[in-house]
C-alpha cells in the first residue's frame, strides 16, 4: 500500500492526466457552469443543488416576463377602465400564471411549509415588503374580479388593486436588482 506522500507522485506519473474525480469545467453541462464557478468547492456531486438553481433561474426569467406582461395589461386596463372583456381575462390569466410562478419561486427557496415565518426572518426589507404587497395585490385582485363579474364595470377595488400591483412591480424590480448577478451568464 502506497503512503500518502507517494500517492500524489503516482497520480501525477500517469501518462495522461485524468483530472481526478472532479471533471474540468468544460466537461460540466453549461447550465451548471455558472454555479460551479461561483462555488469552486462544490463538486458535480451537488447536482441536486445545481438543478435547483437551474429551476430557480428558469422560474425567475418567467417571472420577469410575466411581470412585464402584467404591467402592460394592467396599464391597458387602467386606460380603458376595464371595458374590454378579453383584455380583463388576459390580465387575469397573466395574474394567475404570475401567482403560480411566485408560489413556485418561494417553494424553491423555502420548501413546502412555514412561508410566513421564513419570510418574516428575511433580512431584506424589500423581500419582506414584496411578500406583503403581493398578498394584498392577490386579495384585491380576487375582490376586483368578483366585482367585475357581477357588474362588468371598473370598480374602486380594481383601482386599489392596480396601485398595489404597480407597487408590487416596483418592489419586484428592487428585488431583482439586488440579485442581477444571478441572471448573468458566465462566458469564458
Amino acid at each position: 500500500m502506497a503512503e500518502w506522500s507517494i500517492a500524489a507522485v503516482l497520480k501525477t506519473a500517469e501518462g495522461h492526466t485524468s483530472g481526478g474525480s472532479n471533471p474540468s469545467l468544460s466537461a460540466i453541462k453549461p447550465d451548471y457552469q455558472a454555479f460551479v464557478v461561483y462555488t469552486p468547492l462544490c463538486t458535480p456531486n451537488c447536482q441536486s443543488v445545481s438543478k435547483k438553481i437551474t429551476k430557480l433561474k428558469i422560474c425567475n426569467w418567467m417571472l420577469l416576463a410575466l411581470t412585464g406582461a402584467i404591467l402592460i395589461s394592467g396599464i391597458q386596463l387602467e386606460a380603458t377602465h376595464s371595458s374590454g372583456f378579453i383584455s380583463v381575462w388576459i390580465h387575469v390569466g397573466f395574474g394567475l400564471l404570475f401567482i403560480g410562478m411566485t408560489g413556485y419561486h418561494i417553494f424553491l427557496h423555502f420548501g413546502k411549509s412555514k412561508w410566513f415565518s421564513k419570510i418574516r426572518k428575511q433580512r431584506s426589507q424589500v423581500t419582506r415588503a414584496l411578500w406583503w404587497v403581493t398578498l394584498v395585490t392577490l386579495i384585491s385582485g380576487v375582490a376586483a374580479i368578483i366585482h367585475w363579474l357581477a357588474t362588468f364595470t371598473h370598480s374602486t377595488i380594481g383601482g386599489v388593486h392596480g396601485k398595489f400591483g404597480f407597487l408590487m412591480i416596483i418592489l419586484s424590480i428592487g428585488h431583482i436588482a439586488k440579485r442581477i448577478n444571478f441572471f448573468k451568464i458566465i462566458r469564458k
